[in-house]
């Protein structure tokens, strides 16, 4: 086999893990061969090119947090350099949405007054009921032709413990760079009677609004601020806010966000280039939504209520407790649904064929249950497994009970066929399934466990990586299991290792881009493999659910991950796992399996160099 070749075969299954780490994968391969004019054929739909540049680790530094006690003043730092991804060509105007009323309503509808939230949860998490936290509740209009969520937030805020709390600090994600243009605004607040002003960052990712009074542990405000979320006009990051060519509205970041506080402090990072924007704990929210009748809606939580409305507009009312992001995703849908021990799994597709998308619900059903006897209870009533245009390169995108797929991942079937029969034996290479599995897996590593997706994305991306593999292994065998892990989660570090190991517990920024995938999804989920096998099954898996239940609906860090593994560890033994795995770099490919499949590859360490540069250019390279 030529090195050209190895080198699309490479490309083509590099990636691991959702957003950047599937930009190797599920897209490169086809972007290169057809570069290269080989006779692979991309998908139908044509991938967004690649054009996020690569940010260098000293360019975009940690921002210290401001205290709640000062207002948000402009501020220097530099904003990261950003690239705006070409939007897609299209042979024909997207459709307009049918049966659009004729005029918009003037009125937002008023949010719910009493969210039933037991309906939310799972049977077995209804015993619990719902804790003391933040809930969001929002009456909201959403305007399909003009891109627009127009709304009107109530926000209660129990304010647990530490010093007197002189100001809330909120996140304007819609605003980031990577939004696509996208843009939140917020009108007059009030707070116990008495209006307030946002206080603007400079970049206008953050706003601060300072308390009439300062709050005391215990208490709780109530702040109500109207705002508009407008989708922008040109493509960016994953593709997280847009209006597709078929008239979807996608709405990740579709509201302001409450800041997280630590130790007294807004958590207020500037956006970062790898990965998720994620730092929100998991919230109460109910939504009650106004939108055309006849268009389908996915979102996080479950719809308790729906009603019709005259000049051809409906109202759903959602509920959605334990949310992290509450995410909207409206427009021409087919859903199908199905149900297992009492949660409910749903299917929304437009683009692929239908029996890809029955095959990605029926994954999704099978990971929850998988998932559910290893980890703990799937907690939530639903989960929506929704197929999206994501751009960047991105395959799979998790929020809480909702699961976006790239609509290019759909069809794509197994991969070992592109192999051409160079292992026979092998096991199958299913890319959907993998995909599926892998977002489905953050329900629990990112949604019940939470961390902060900036400063230690190894706790949620490197676990949930390795939950995916494990469910290839349980549902399609030990042969899958070791193509899946030779060829989707260890190539990328692998491959890095030839110019040498890196920490895993750098925050985000600091990678490149394809050593984001190779150290956060390749060796992030090879540590697991590593405990499993040197503590056993039973010891492995008993850690994993006593991780799951000592920060249940909190925050984890990588800290508590090492004393959660100290329990099963003993201090010592945990403590040197934890310097050589996590903060050390010395790891060598000998710590790595062997791999029938790849060995004679990085038997040539010219080779494997050349491959790295190929990744390396073809992330970089205009179309």
């Amino acid at each position: 086999m030529s090195r050209w070749a190895w080198a699309v075969i490479l490309i083509a299954i590099a990636g691991a893990g959702c957003g950047i780490g599937f930009a190797l994968g599920a897209l490169a391969g086809p972007e290169l061969a057809r570069r290269m004019g080989t006779a692979y054929r991309a998908p139908t739909v044509p991938a967004a090119p690649i054009a996020t540049p690569i940010l260098p680790a000293a360019t975009l530094p940690l921002r210290p947090s401001p205290s709640p006690e000062e207002a948000l003043v402009p501020t220097a730092t530099p904003l990261p350099t950003y690239t705006p991804t070409p939007p897609r060509t299209r042979t024909a105007p997207p459709p307009a949405f049918p049966e659009t009323p004729e005029a918009l309503p003037l009125e937002v509808p008023d949010p719910p007054s009493e969210p039933e939230w037991l309906v939310g949860l799972s049977p077995p998490a209804r015993a619990a009921g719902v804790d003391r936290r933040p809930v969001y509740r929002i009456g909201g209009v959403l305007e399909p032709q003009s891109g627009w969520l127009r709304g009107r937030l109530i926000l209660a805020f129990p304010y647990e413990e530490g010093p007197l709390l002189r100001a809330l600090c909120f996140r304007a994600w819609a605003n980031a760079p990577a939004s696509g243009g996208a843009r939140l605004e917020v009108g007059g607040i009030w707070i116990r009677g008495q209006p307030a002003s946002p206080e603007w960052s400079a970049d206008r990712t953050a706003f601060t609004v300072t308390l009439p009074s300062p709050l005391q542990p215990g208490e709780t405000v109530e702040l109500e601020m109207p705002f508009t979320v407008t989708i922008g006009t040109r493509a960016g990051g994953y593709g997280l806010m847009q209006k597709t060519g078929d008239g979807r509205l996608v709405l990740y970041y579709g509201y302001p966000e409450l800041a997280r506080l630590r130790e007294g402090h807004c958590v207020l990072d500037p956006p970062w280039e790898n990965g998720d924007l994620h730092q929100a704990e998991a919230a109460h929210f109910a939504l009650r939504l106004r939108l055309p009748e006849g268009m389908a809606l996915a979102a996080s939580g479950v719809t308790v209520r729906e009603s019709a409305g005259p000049g051809g507009w409906q109202t759903v009312e959602i509920v959605a407790p334990y949310t992290r992001n509450f995410v909207i995703i409206a427009g021409d849908m087919q859903k199908i649904s199905i149900e297992r021990d009492g949660i409910r799994v749903n299917g929304f597709y437009r683009n692929a064929p239908a029996a890809e998308a029955r095959r990605a619900l029926e994954d999704a059903a099978d990971a929850l249950e998988r998932f559910g006897k290893a980890f703990g209870d799937y907690p939530l009533a639903e989960l929506d497994v929704v197929e999206v245009p994501l751009q960047g390169g991105a395959a799979g995108v998790e929020a809480s009970g909702l699961v976006m797929i790239g609509e290019d991942v759909y069809g794509m079937g197994d991969l070992s066929g592109l192999l051409g029969g160079l292992s026979p034996g092998s096991g199958s290479l299913d890319l959907l399934g993998f995909v599926v599995a892998h977002e489905v897996a953050h329900q629990w590593w990112y949604g019940v466990v939470g961390n902060d997706a900036h400063r230690e994305p190894w706790l949620d991306e490197g676990l949930t990586n390795w939950s995916s593999a494990f469910w290839v292994e349980q549902a399609h065998g030990p042969e899958a299991a070791r193509a899946t892990w030779d060829l989707l989660v260890l190539l990328p570090y692998r491959l890095r290792l030839m110019e040498g190991d890196l920490p895993l517990s750098w925050p985000a920024e600091r990678y490149s881009e394809l050593d984001y995938a190779a150290i956060v999804y390749g060796k992030g989920a090879w540590i697991y493999e590593v405990l499993r096998r040197e503590i056993g099954e039973e010891r492995f898996f008993a850690f994993l659910r006593r991780y799951l239940q000592r920060h249940r609906w909190g925050w984890a860090t990588g800290d508590s991950w090492r004393e959660t593994l100290a329990e099963f560890m003993g201090k010592e033994r945990a403590e040197a796992f934890y310097r050589r795995w996590v903060e050390g770099r010395e790891i060598t490919e000998k710590d790595l399996p062997p791999s029938p499949m790849l060995d004679p590859l990085f038997q040539d360490p010219a080779l494997g160099g050349l491959l790295w540069d190929l990744l390396r250019a073809l992330m970089q390279a205009e179309p």
